[in-house]
């Protein structure tokens, strides 16, 4: 249990909580290293990979914990993506999300040789093609699809719906795929989807995944199916 009370105090990992903040003063933020490590091994156990995303929790010394159980990062930034980096994340194991990326942060990307960029316009596509061709190897890229998926959380933290501004619709994904595919400085690699934070039902977790396994499943050959499908994200309490 995270939280035990021990004669009238309450212990985290039977380390009583009083005596941290006697020491180090309050506010104090404490944290769990077997809670960490056994829902890091939790999430790891199953066939699909985890990706921690960074800007949840910064603290290097938690970002080294999780990278040392094996997980990959999520990045959303420059700045993250050198923490994770330094945390000891494997470059290929790292994949830079969200919207605005600048030219310095997908050059700092490829020179990385992460595992994926992934886009969420057609502008963006063509801005990561035009830099891979400068660095002369294609770049690993998936397309972020609006799966039309009701996360059931607040509306305010709902990203999924096709009235959200986020993601490409499947009228748009798929030929962008196609065309990244047919491009020398493009490798699709994956599609991603994130339909909202503070999930309490994995329900539309999974309807957003058979969506994206859909959509690979519809490439020429089915180039894309067995690749990388992010779905998602962040199931709350």
């Amino acid at each position: 249990m995270l939280l035990t009370n021990h004669s009238h105090e309450l212990c985290c990992e039977e380390v009583p909580l009083g005596r941290l903040a006697a020491e180090y003063g309050t506010p104090l933020y404490v944290y769990s290293h077997a809670e960490l490590s056994g829902r890091a091994r939790t999430y790891l156990a199953g066939t699909a990979h985890a990706h921690y995303a960074i800007k949840a929790n910064a603290n290097l010394h938690l970002l080294r914990l999780l990278a040392s159980h094996g997980m990959g990062a999520d990045v959303t930034s420059g700045g993250e993506l050198y923490l994770a980096l330094k945390a000891g994340f494997a470059p290929q194991q790292i994949i830079f999300s969200g919207v605005g990326k600048t030219a310095a942060e997908i050059r700092q990307a490829l020179t990385a040789d992460i595992q994926a960029i992934h886009v969420e316009s057609p502008a963006e596509l063509e801005l990561v093609a035009h830099i891979a061709a400068e660095f002369g190897r294609p770049a690993p890229i998936g397309v972020r699809l609006n799966p039309n998926i009701n996360a059931e959380t607040h509306p305010y933290i709902s990203t999924g719906m096709s009235e959200h501004k986020f993601g490409i619709s499947m009228a748009e994904g798929l030929p962008l795929l196609r065309h990244a595919h047919t491009s020398p400085h493009l490798t699709p690699v994956g599609i991603a989807a994130h339909i909202g934070s503070q999930i309490r039902d994995l329900a539309p977790v999974s309807g957003s995944g058979r969506v994206a396994g859909r959509c690979g499943g519809r490439t020429p050959h089915r180039w894309l199916a067995p690749a990388l499908c992010r779905c998602g994200r962040r199931v709350g309490h």
